[in-house]
């Protein structure tokens, strides 16, 4: 198992973080493995053993990249989007126990760095359409006159938004990383225990509150403050998109039929992107009504 292979020893886990770091090149969910390795290790052996995984990784991820791949610099990014992020929401873990808290962080770390992001670049929609434009140049090319000018419309549509699905893409990634480190601790060390966590995830008022004034002001037409605006929702409402499965997963756990409706409600999440924003109204819901209480008086009848 690979969670006890990292546990080991750190030749193990910086050798596991890093291999899976440079086959994320390839292909990228392996980045999930990756970070969720850096938080294993955070969580059982603490931040300074984290940190020096991750430092030694990044080190030995430069050398590798720069012989295997000629990406010396990966490494680097990979250091400081994904490895960094993750060792300080396992820190924050391992030293609250609280997953709602490490998710959180997430979200405020990269709802703040769209707004720096925001802040130092002169127009993040014209900088993110030359790049989309730049990455989907040969599709374009490959379509008719009438193809290529509505594509190329859309691209302006969504340059507009895709700092906050960049962070938002990031935060989901980070988020599944931490909960498979935090899920691999408990299985090795505390069985059962996060489940515990995970089925009691529910956002407090303050963040929806401030999540929903966030979306009132995106929709005001405000220009570049609604614009904004929109970027930042993103990634918070990641936070209910979370919350949500908590409490569905909980309602099918009472079913008599509850591993094929998990396996189903898990697949349809990667599948079928129309079913989030029901999920997110779940999360929201949940934080004013506090859903499980309902589920756990059904269970008891």
């Amino acid at each position: 198992m690979l969670s006890a292979y990292v546990m080991k020893g750190r030749f193990q886990a910086v050798a596991a973080a890093t291999v899976f770091a440079l086959l994320s090149l390839v292909l990228p969910p392996l980045t999930i493995l990756s970070s969720a390795i850096v938080a294993l290790v955070t969580l059982r052996k603490g931040r300074t053993e984290g940190f020096i995984v991750v430092a030694i990784a990044a080190i030995a991820g430069v050398v590798l990249g720069e012989f295997s791949a000629g990406v010396p610099y990966y490494a680097v990014t990979y250091f400081l989007i994904q490895w960094l992020p993750i060792w300080l929401a396992a820190t924050l873990l391992r030293e609250t126990g609280s997953p709602l808290k490490a998710i959180s962080f997430l979200a405020f770390l990269g709802a703040a760095a769209i707004v720096l992001f925001y802040l130092f670049v002169d127009s993040p929609a014209e900088e993110w359409t030359a790049i989309l434009k730049t990455v989907l140049e040969p599709i374009v090319e490959m379509g008719s006159e009438v193809e290529q000018g509505v594509l190329l419309e859309n691209l302006e549509v969504v340059s507009h938004y895709m700092s906050g699905i960049v962070v938002m893409s990031s935060l989901a990634s980070l988020a599944l990383a931490l909960f498979l480190g935090r899920w691999w601790q408990a299985n090795l060390y505390n069985p059962g225990g996060f489940g515990q966590e995970f089925l009691a995830l529910r956002m407090p008022k303050n963040i929806a509150i401030f999540t929903l004034v966030v979306i009132v002001f995106s929709l005001l037409g405000l220009g570049f403050l609604s614009e904004l605006a929109g970027n930042v929702a993103l990634p918070m409402l990641v936070l209910y998109l979370i919350a949500g499965v908590s409490v569905l997963h909980l309602m099918l756990s009472a079913s008599k039929a509850r591993r094929f409706l998990l396996m189903g409600m898990y697949l349809m999440l990667f599948i079928i992107p129309h079913i989030l924003p029901p999920i997110i109204l779940v999360g929201f819901a949940d934080t004013w009504l506090d859903l499980r209480k309902y589920i756990r008086v059904e269970n008891n009848s």
